[in-house]
């Protein structure tokens, strides 16, 4: 072989030598490359974690506010039947309360005394009025002619004698009239004058007036006499007391003095007589 054509084979394999480092190079990749790749592929990871990260986040976040949701809701409805049932509950109270309230007030009615025909019902009280300071003074009722005045009540009489004197008195319980004694009344005659009246009526005021006591009488011409109580005894229909005085004649008869004489029965059987002097 020449020169020429062993440098020519040499060359060939060494060129076929280069050409299979350099595929070999080619298709193992350098260094460089292999660590880009490996760093792309962890980008890729993580991107994919992240991700994936994310996305359960979202997921727990989202089951998160649907399980708040959730509770708010119980909540709602919790106090939406709590709130029916107060309300029925009140409702059935009221309706109870309703029911049982007139049998309450039917049972206090009964419990009440019933009012007795006789028991008039409290009035109310008039508020009291202002005092007046410059009021005036009432002036006292004055005596009419023919009036008694005694234990200061106004008693009207009439001088009938013992003709009409006891028609009178039966027709008025609240009118007196002469009977024994001088039938008109006269303060200065010197003679004893009878009145009657009846009891009930207008004469019971004899039994509250005692010895001592002032009986003023006006006659006819309003001229006015006092007397005074002397003594007071208990006589039958006769004029005789229980100690059996008989006072017949003093109490009809006109001697005596200036003097009256008032007459009222205490029953069908006794009464009561008053004497008062001038």
């Amino acid at each position: 072989m020449s020169t020429y054509l062993k440098i020519v084979v040499i060359a060939a394999m060494f060129l076929s030598s280069g050409a299979a480092s350099i595929l070999g190079d080619s298709e193992t990749s350098s260094p460089s490359t292999t660590d880009q790749q490996t760093v792309e592929q962890s980008s890729s990871k993580k991107t994919e974690e992240s991700n994936h990260s994310t996305d359960a986040s979202a997921s727990s976040a989202s089951q998160e506010a649907s399980s708040v949701q959730s509770t708010k809701n119980s909540e709602k409805e919790s106090a939406a039947q709590n709130s029916n049932e107060v309300a029925t509950a009140a409702s059935s109270s009221a309706e109870q309360d309703s029911a049982t309230a007139p049998a309450v007030e039917t049972a206090e009615a009964n419990s009440r005394p019933a009012p007795t025909i006789n028991e008039a019902a409290p009035a109310s009280e008039p508020a009291a009025a202002p005092e007046n300071q410059n009021a005036a003074t009432p002036v006292p009722e004055t005596m009419q002619a023919d009036q008694l005045k005694v234990n200061g009540q106004l008693i009207s009489y009439s001088n009938a004698g013992q003709g009409s004197g006891q028609a009178i008195i039966d027709a008025n319980p609240n009118q007196v009239a002469t009977w024994g004694g001088a039938t008109v009344q006269s303060g200065n005659d010197g003679s004893n004058t009878h009145f009657i009246g009846h009891n009930p009526g207008i004469f019971n005021v004899l039994f509250s007036v005692g010895n001592g006591a002032t009986i003023e009488v006006s006659d006819g011409s309003n001229n006015v006499t006092a007397y005074s109580v002397t003594h007071t005894v208990t006589v039958d229909d006769s004029g005789i007391a229980a100690d059996g005085t008989d006072y017949w004649d003093q109490i009809t008869g006109t001697g005596g003095g200036e003097r009256i004489t008032l007459q009222t029965c205490i029953n069908d059987d006794y009464n009561l007589i008053v004497f008062a002097s001038k």
